[in-house]
């Protein structure tokens, strides 16, 4: 229970806490998920010029 009161008197008083960082923590990983989609996208874009540029 003290840990409770302890938690909810720092969001009370708008102190640093554990949940704090969960907004952040969420935009940076859809940050990198989106990294990670565009760069797959641009794999592919430049294998398919490449394919196109240099028929086999």
């Amino acid at each position: 229970m003290a840990s409770q009161i302890s938690y909810l008197s720092q969001v009370a008083t708008n102190q640093q806490h554990e949940g704090s960082s969960y907004a952040a923590r969420n935009k940076a990983q859809q940050s990198k998920e989106v990294i990670s989609h565009l760069s797959t996208q641009v794999g592919d874009m430049l294998q398919t010029c490449t394919q196109a540029s240099f028929p086999r």
